[in-house]
């Protein structure tokens, strides 16, 4: 395995920060920083686990070499000596492809996971992979493995060439006439990317626009109402559903509505816990402990918030899980919020090891799209050149973990792709933003730059 040293090591990362990569999977969190560590294995997580989406499989299939190439030096950074692509095993053409790929260069392996959700959880995949558990409240860095989404790979490969960020991959799905998955510039509109699909085909509603979209994806997806709302870094998907759907009506409902309905229904049959892909493996993450203490006062929060501080947000408790249809989830982040503004709360001990019946309790992606009634919308998302490109962009000046950018030019100016639209101070965590479009500044706000197409 080649190795790189410090000086080429501290010159590679200031070109992925100068590329502006940060983590593609959702959190957005800067790449440069992520590979400061050593580890001995790196994962590319290509296990895409939320219903319906197709952006990973298509990133693979289309930039195999770029993926792998990511790979191999993001284990050269932080010295890793294990490589793994983790795929479902039900993309059978892909994983067939991946192998090949991985037999030329050597010493890569292609892991084949479950149809479960969620098989992309990075701790889920660091324990299934290689058995190790991270700490509580820690990171799969803590015990030696970096896990990086298969599009933050390609892109890392694509800085190191001297390219920066400028489009994203993502899926358009749902309530549309034609599903597909593209890149597209970042600042790309809901508007544009559903007018791309054909419009919404929702029902009598249709006619009057009546969509939300959940941005990537069902489980854990933000909702989005505003036909202007952007693509960004880390949008995986924007999936179109009638307002009224359960995953959209349960993202949309009032915190104080939550409250009174957990509070007077929870009868603490404890399926939240059950499911719970963290406490099945083994950490102290407990949601109907948290419910119970929705009928306490604020003097007894201490009882139930440590038990909700390492829920990972992953949907399973309350959209899978609870009977009742209630909001677990939600409890423990309020949870996390309370102990937030606390000092010395940290989560009560966890069990060591993953719970002996974890096998029988994963969550097969097939129940969770009969659970979420999504099945009416699963089709396919074939890979679609969008060109020309969309005639306006809004691109933000925060598209990642930490500060927002500092505008770098003024309506009127003359932009080619690439060039730096935004950018954090040294030292600052963000990461800078690029053009996406060739074309004139329309206006820059704080929070974004607006480009038009042509000059």
């Amino acid at each position: 395995m080649r190795r790189v040293n410090a000086s080429v090591k501290a010159e590679l990362l200031a070109r992925i920060e100068a590329a502006g990569v940060v983590g593609a999977g959702g959190s957005g969190y800067p790449t440069h920083l992520k590979l400061r560590v050593a580890c001995d294995t790196v994962i590319a997580n290509g296990a895409e686990c939320e219903p319906l989406l197709e952006k990973d499989l298509h990133v693979m299939l289309r930039r195999t070499e770029d993926v792998l190439d990511g790979l191999a030096r993001a284990a050269e950074l932080v010295g890793a000596r294990r490589r793994v692509v983790a795929v479902k095993r039900k993309r059978v053409e892909l994983v067939a492809a991946l192998r090949r790929a991985a037999d030329r260069r050597g010493r890569m392996e292609v892991v084949e996971l479950d149809d479960v959700y969620p098989s992309g959880d990075e701790f889920v995949l660091v324990h299934d992979l290689t058995g190790r558990r991270p700490p509580p409240g820690g990171h799969p860095t803590d015990v030696g493995v970096l896990v990086q989404n298969v599009e933050t790979l390609a892109n890392l490969a694509a800085a190191l060439d001297g390219a920066p960020v400028t489009a994203t991959w993502l899926t358009v799905c749902g309530a549309v006439r034609e599903p597909y998955t593209a890149a597209v510039p970042l600042g790309t509109t809901a508007g544009d990317l559903l007018a791309r699909a054909g419009g919404f085909t929702g029902g009598a509603s249709a006619a009057h626009d009546d969509w939300a979209a959940l941005e990537g994806g069902a489980m854990m997806g933000r909702l989005v109402l505003d036909r202007d709302h952007p693509a960004t870094k880390t949008t995986a998907a924007l999936l179109f559903l009638p307002r009224d759907h359960r995953a959209v009506s349960r993202t949309a409902e009032p915190e104080s509505r939550k409250r009174a309905v957990g509070r007077a229904a929870c009868d603490q049959c404890s399926y939240c816990t059950q499911f719970c892909p963290r406490y099945l493996l083994g950490y102290a993450v407990e949601p109907h402990r948290v419910m119970r203490g929705l009928g306490f006062g604020t003097d007894r929060a201490a009882e139930r918030d440590p038990w909700g501080l390492l829920c990972c947000e992953c949907g399973v408790c309350d959209l899978y899980a609870c009977p009742e249809d209630l909001a677990p989830r939600d409890a423990c982040r309020w949870s996390k919020r309370a102990a937030g503004q606390k000092s010395a709360v940290g989560p009560p001990p966890d069990a060591g090891a993953a719970h002996p019946l974890r096998a029988g309790r994963l969550v097969p992606l097939s129940m969770l799209k009969l659970r979420l009634d999504l099945r009416r919308y699963d089709r396919p998302a074939p890979w679609c050149e969008l060109t020309p490109g969309p005639d306006t962009v809004i691109v933000p000046h925060r598209q990642h973990a930490g500060v927002a950018g500092r505008p770098r030019l003024v309506a009127g100016a003359v932009v080619t792709v690439g060039e730096l639209l935004a950018d954090v101070s040294p030292g600052a965590l963000g990461a800078p933003v690029h053009a996406p479009i060739d074309g004139r500044v329309a206006a820059v706000t704080t929070d974004a730059t607006t480009l038009v197409r042509g000059r």
